[in-house]
């Protein structure tokens, strides 16, 4: 099995301080690799170069597109857009980052479709509805606004909006932060279920080791932009070889 993304070495600097540095890892098929930190670690800095949204200083990052090895990092911003386009998508941490928030939950779903090229307006529509489906969004709300939705809702249209072209990758940016713990119980719940239905590859960056051990296969944990541990997550949870990820978990045990 060939990995779907490699990163060899791949740091980070605005001007002479780092958000990540010497970052070495593989993404696998069908897993879920979870990365966790305290605030400020360089997770979603790691997670923007990984979606292309932001350009390396060094390092390769190697994406497996179709069985062909590409240098993701080395291409134009053009050439990874049509990438991003359908194949690594991003669910950011603010959902109102990743909507747009004066078009309607249906039509949030189907614009990627159209912007794939698209043009059935039955067939989008229908797809649409079954995306919110999935993701448990009433279809009587397909003519809604996500301005009239709850948090929790707005994440889970976030969601079905990129998945509706059937990404290979997907990158979450603490996609339960900010939730009621009951709307982050049963979103986890549902998150869980499509990454394994669908096969994806996933990462998730999150503070929460809670989260993370619900979700995660392997661990990567960062502390000052650098990987201080990385691992199986129960391994790494049950048995903390580093200080610093013996503190978090320690933390989170005397909560």
């Amino acid at each position: 099995m060939q990995p779907l993304m490699e990163i060899f070495n791949v740091s980070k600097y605005y001007g002479d301080i780092a958000a990540c540095r010497d970052i070495n890892f593989r993404i696998w098929p069908e897993e879920v690799l979870g990365i966790v930190g305290e605030s400020g670690s360089g997770k979603s800095t790691l997670v923007s170069c990984l979606s292309g949204e932001t350009e390396v200083s060094s390092g390769e990052i190697w994406y497996n597109r179709y069985k062909e090895k590409i240098l993701f990092s080395g291409l134009t911003e053009n050439e990874k857009y049509m990438i991003q386009k359908k194949e690594i998508k991003v669910v950011y941490q603010n959902p109102c980052d990743g909507l747009r928030m004066k078009f309607t939950a249906g039509a949030n779903i189907g614009e990627p479709l159209l912007s794939s090229g698209a043009r059935n307006y039955e067939d989008i529509r229908n797809k649409a509805l079954y995306w919110m489906e999935r993701l448990e969004i009433g279809q009587d709300r397909t003519d809604h606004i996500p301005e009239n939705f709850s948090g929790g809702m707005r994440q889970r249209l976030q969601i079905a909006r990129t998945l509706v072209c059937g990404p290979k990758l997907l990158l979450m940016d603490e996609p339960t932060s900010g939730l009621d713990l009951s709307v982050q119980a049963r979103l986890l719940d549902v998150i869980r279920k499509l990454v394994r239905e669908l096969g994806l590859s996933v990462v998730i960056v999150t503070h929460d080791l809670g989260v993370a051990r619900i979700l995660a296969d392997r661990l990567i944990v960062m502390k000052s932009g650098e990987i201080a541990e990385k691992g199986l997550t129960d391994q790494i949870l049950d048995d903390p070889q580093h200080e610093y990820t013996q503190l978090l978990v320690s933390s989170i045990l005397r909560a």
